[in-house]
């Protein structure tokens, strides 16, 4: 843990906006949410996060199959 707020700050900011999950069959797209501090499930908490769900979803084919 850090308490230097430049370095939190930089932290901070590189966060990811969005990520996928990369599974056999779908790959599912995510954007992340981040808050710096709880406003609405977690109040308080530090750095807590939302998942988004996007509506673009890939279907994986198995041509082996």
């Amino acid at each position: 843990m850090t308490k230097d707020p430049n370095k939190i700050e930089s932290l901070f900011s590189a966060l990811p906006k969005t990520i996928k999950i990369i599974g056999k069959q779908v790959t599912r797209s995510y954007t992340v949410k981040w808050q710096r501090e709880g406003a609405e499930d977690f109040h308080g908490s530090r750095f807590v996060f939302v998942l988004k769900t996007d509506e673009n979803e890939e279907k994986h084919t198995n041509p082996a199959m």
